[in-house]
């Protein structure tokens, strides 16, 4: 009870209206959703981290059941351009054409009855790709001794931005002790019990496509929609059913969903796409990927003058939409100082393209190893 008596505000026990029917089994997810004629999806996937995407060759027999980029024209690559000065924007296509850059990249979607029969289909697409040097490191992609991904850009370098206060060059020169580490953190994904998933229909009597999406933004996603499918807004209505989990990752518009709905408009038939396991470890939007080096400045009695570093993050091969790269960046400089006073900061920001799938937002983001590196640095 809340500390008034009356049952209500901070402290009040109060029920959770979607617990009954989750607890009987009687939740309504993408997959329980019927709809009569619907075919399930699959997707033909890059094994290749980079290569020239020179052809796809689709299974005898089954051609109508293979859609490729040149098979949906009105399916627009997705684009995110935020608003921070210096940031290169790149296409992602939805359905990839002319290279690949990552493994698990999607090239092909493929319909069956069930998504065993399309999964079969996805398996006998043989995709003709002529490899090119990998880019894994994200240091090496930063400093320019790697091959280009978006060879427009001229680097692989999304975006590089300074944070700073005081003067950092007068913690330098007055430190008694300095401290310098380095740490590299691993990727991670999400991992909800639900993967991702979307079921798309169009109904020609009311104009409008209809999308049932495990997503956290459905307004977000309406806009999305719209934007990659030529469609205006009032012809899309997104619906979030019960969402078994997200952390972050569905609050991005990925190619799935989009060539799944694309997929739907060109054939006249509902089309849905579940996720499975691999499927979300493969290509799911990745997090945590940064090399942290830290200086740290003290004088003799250990008193902290300042913090100077280099953030380096490995955001993948592309760009999510709508907020693009820069927010595990922007997160890791600010929360770097940790609960120290610090008369002199600066932290240099890198975020860099390699040919790993993309990183999006994850629960916490950029805390966990922003603490890591300061705490360990002040223990040094």
């Amino acid at each position: 009870m809340a500390q008034d008596g009356s049952g209500f505000g901070v402290g009040a026990r109060l029920p959770r209206k979607e617990d009954a029917r989750h607890l009987r089994g009687r939740g309504r997810f993408v997959a329980d959703i019927a709809m009569p004629g619907a075919r399930e999806a699959a997707f033909a996937r890059s094994p290749i981290a980079h290569g020239r995407l020179r052809a796809v060759r689709k299974p005898a027999g089954a051609e109508a059941r293979v859609l490729t980029a040149e098979d949906l024209p009105r399916l627009k690559p997705l684009r995110a351009v935020p608003d921070i000065p210096g940031f290169k924007a790149c296409d992602w296509p939805a359905l990839a054409a002319g290279k690949v850059r990552f493994v698990g990249e999607c090239v092909a979607i493929c319909l069956g009855d069930t998504r065993a029969e399309a999964e079969d289909l996805a398996q006998q697409v043989a995709l003709d790709i002529e490899p090119l040097p990998a880019v894994t490191d994200a240091l090496a992609a930063r400093d320019g001794t790697a091959a280009l991904l978006h060879e427009h850009w001229g680097d692989n370098v999304f975006v590089e931005r300074p944070v700073e206060g005081g003067d950092i060059a007068a913690a330098r020169a007055e430190a008694a002790v300095t401290v310098t580490r380095e740490y590299r953190l691993g990727r991670q994904v999400g991992n909800p019990m639900e993967g991702r998933g979307v079921l798309a229909c169009w109904d020609h009597r009311t104009d409008e496509l209809t999308i049932h999406d495990s997503c956290q933004a459905a307004h977000m996603m309406r806009t999305g929609f719209a934007e990659f499918l030529g469609l205006q807004e009032r012809q899309v209505r997104v619906i979030a059913p019960d969402v078994g989990g997200a952390f972050g990752v569905k609050n991005r518009l990925l190619p799935e969903e989009v060539a799944t709905a694309a997929a739907a408009l060109a054939l006249g038939v509902p089309v849905r796409w579940i996720e499975d396991r691999r499927e979300h470890l493969l290509a799911s939007p990745h997090a945590r990927e940064i090399v942290y080096r830290v200086t740290a400045y003290a004088d003799r009695r250990g008193l902290l003058l300042g913090v100077e570093a280099e953030i380096t993050v490995d955001a993948g091969a592309y760009s999510p939409w709508p907020m693009g790269q820069f927010l595990e960046a922007g997160m890791a400089s600010r929360n770097l100082p940790g609960p120290y006073a610090l008369p002199h900061y600066r932290v240099d920001t890198y975020t860099v393209a390699t040919n790993k799938p993309p990183m999006g937002p994850f629960r916490g983001v950029a805390r966990p190893g922003a603490c890591l590196a300061i705490e360990r640095t002040i223990d040094e």
